[in-house]
């Protein structure tokens, strides 16, 4: 459709680097329209929530502030749930911009848990209508990290945050466990999770080695995953960071770090 084109020209130019507002109004003017034709159809509804969810980053990514595009996501995809409440991509894709929304108020000085819990709702309801939704159970699992790493910033116990965390990235290794990202997302819960040991005085190393585990089989499974290789990078690098503040010898693990960093 017309929308259609709309939304991937300005996709396109935000790879390219170029002003994409204009093609993101004319997809989401273009959806508009199409849920006037169709006013009892989800899917028109959830596609320009799509459509409005991007406009947002774009704008959050420009300094703009993205949270009226968000709120416009949010009730399309509402919409959309009203008429199939049965549709776990249309939970999934709400709990993201509820995600995004938590990271707006957070730069703005508001308190982000409550709009991330209601994200986290909405994921565990995508797994409920859908149990084989991987992406929702790591949606959730990047929902409770974003909660712990609040809450660790502001010196407050972050724990069991981070728990849920890794629970919610177990559940979807256990769905896709051919997923490099799932791997790589807990490992960095891991070694997040491990600074706020160190800083509390406690012996990273043992969550640290799990971190690297995770890093390890999201290279074997993806080696073109950059991510995975800068993450067990640092991780080593975190590792001869605590060799050298307890007096060992740190230049192993630096050796394997700048290995991964090359």
């Amino acid at each position: 459709s017309r929308a259609v084109a709309w939304a991937a020209l300005a996709d396109h130019l935000v790879a390219k680097g170029e002003e994409p507002t204009q093609a993101f109004d004319r997809a989401i003017e273009d959806y508009g329209e199409a849920i006037r034709l169709f006013p009892d159809a989800a899917e028109p509804r959830l596609n320009r929530s799509f459509a409005q969810q991007r406009l947002a980053r774009y704008q959050a990514s420009r300094g703009q502030d993205p949270r009226a595009a968000i709120q416009a996501a949010i009730k399309d995809a509402s919409d959309a749930l009203a008429i199939d409440p049965s549709n776990a991509s249309a939970f999934n894709n709400r709990g993201i911009a509820y995600l995004d929304l938590g990271e707006a108020e957070s730069e703005r000085g508001t308190d982000p848990r409550p709009t991330w819990g209601k994200a986290i709702g909405d994921f565990d309801a995508a797994c409920v209508r859908d149990p084989r939704h991987a992406d929702a159970c790591g949606n959730r699992g990047l929902a409770w990290l974003d909660i712990a790493e609040w809450e660790a910033s502001r010196g407050m116990d972050a724990r069991e945050s981070f728990a849920k965390a890794l629970s919610a990235y177990d559940d979807a290794i256990r769905i896709d466990p051919a997923n490099a990202g799932f791997y790589n997302s807990r490992g960095a819960t891991r070694r997040s999770l491990c600074a706020v040991l160190t800083r509390a005085g406690g012996d990273p190393r043992k969550d640290l080695d799990a971190a690297i585990a995770d890093f390890d089989e999201a290279i074997r499974r993806n080696p073109a995953h950059l991510g995975a290789w800068l993450n067990r990078g640092n991780a080593h690098s975190d590792l001869g960071d605590h060799e050298a503040a307890r007096g060992g010898d740190p230049r192993p693990q630096y050796d394997l770090a700048v290995a991964d960093f090359d």
